[in-house]
């Protein structure tokens, strides 16, 4: 069975761009990266189908279709489009990488981890896996018969993201693609070979952190993270009633033969989960909502007005988004500024008028 990998969009139905700010030209750089995936998967022994729709008069629709007719004609094994994104008309920083997966598919949440993984490893912020069934009913991902993956490698007016994008070239994120499709760990100098999942229904993937915690989802209870499944690791969650260690996405390990409390949740932003934000609004009385660790309108329904003066671990986790170097959940003066200063460097048309104080708007735009 073959691999169909897509690179965008069609050249008369073009994806996003940012060259007006010198930044990169989704249609551009995707009909670069794809055919160097192929290369790279074939290399592997994969047989390949470029999914890419060729130069015609497209519509939106027909472009779309092209892709995912491509597959379930071919009776892909897996579909993965390629893309770049764009929230913002400029934006001084780093955004970062993301997947959109069926959450339900777990070769899909593998995969998409993997992947994931392997652009975090050449630098870019790991913003997780997104739901592209219920969220933005996304066709790639509704209209495939197969597992379907589509990633968006980075945003194409974010400065750091540009810059990260043209230092490592496209070839090293074409590898770090394919190498996340195969089941390999990239690094800048030694891949790790896993078990191909469709011979192993528990891989073990990502960079081989297990944590210790009270459950997947319970990011603040973490006790512990290492590279290995130690004894003393071991030792340490027989003494701490209630825990357990998780494997890289999410699939408890230990102790063995128990039933783990949380279902697997695909990482998603550093130290910044969005399920670890879902478990605190539960706490704090704003849900009840799945800690699923997939953003939607239900996440931010329960999202409360934050200003000066609030305390606590949502304002914590306010200051680990905003890259704050002092995180003590307590807003201040210094959390009202980083929250104005953000608000003003993405726009009033995204959030509104910058007033330091984080809103529903703001709150969209922080959970993106």
């Amino acid at each position: 069975m073959s691999i169909v990998i897509r690179g965008g969009h069609s050249t008369s139905c073009n994806g996003a761009s940012a060259t007006n700010i010198g930044g990169l030209d989704e249609t551009t750089e995707t009909h670069i990266l794809c055919p160097l995936t192929i290369n790279h998967l074939k290399r592997a022994g994969e047989e390949v189908i470029d999914g890419t729709p060729p130069t015609g008069n497209w519509s939106q629709n027909t472009d779309l279709k092209y892709g995912t007719d491509k597959a379930n004609n071919n009776h892909a094994k897996l579909f993965v489009p390629e893309h770049f994104n764009k929230a913002y008309n400029s934006y001084n920083g780093a955004i970062g990488s993301e997947i959109w997966i069926n959450p339900k598919n777990a070769e899909a949440v593998v995969i998409g981890t993997r992947i994931l993984n392997n652009l975090e490893a050449l630098g870019f912020r790991n913003r997780g896996l997104k739901d592209g069934m219920n969220e933005h009913h996304l066709h790639d991902i509704r209209s495939c018969v197969g597992t379907a993956v589509l990633v968006e490698v980075c945003f194409c007016e974010a400065s750091e993201d540009i810059k990260l994008y043209r230092r490592v070239g496209a070839d090293a994120v074409a590898k770090a693609i394919s190498d996340g499709i195969v089941g390999r760990i990239s690094s800048m100098s030694n891949p790790i070979v896993l078990t191909p999942i469709s011979t192993s229904p528990v891989s073990v993937v990502s960079t081989q952190m297990y944590r210790l915690r009270k459950s997947w989802a319970e990011g603040g209870s973490q006790l512990v993270a290492t590279a290995t499944l130690s004894a003393d690791m071991k030792a340490m969650c027989d003494k701490n009633a209630g825990y357990e260690v998780y494997n890289a996405i999410g699939q408890q390990v230990y102790p063995t033969g128990v039933v783990a409390k949380a279902t697997v949740v695909p990482a998603t932003r550093n130290n910044n989960s969005v399920a670890q934000l879902q478990a605190e609004l539960n706490v704090q009385g704003f849900g009840p909502i799945a800690v699923d660790g997939f953003y939607g309108p239900k996440t931010l329904d329960a999202c409360p007005m934050v200003k000066e003066g609030a305390t606590g671990n949502i304002t914590k986790w306010l200051q680990k988004r905003l890259a704050m170097n002092l995180q003590d959940g307590i807003f201040g003066s210094g959390t009202k500024a980083a929250v104005f200063a953000y608000q003003k460097a993405i726009g009033e048309k995204t959030v509104g008028r910058a007033d330091g104080i984080v809103g529903r708007l703001t709150w969209a735009a922080l959970l993106r």
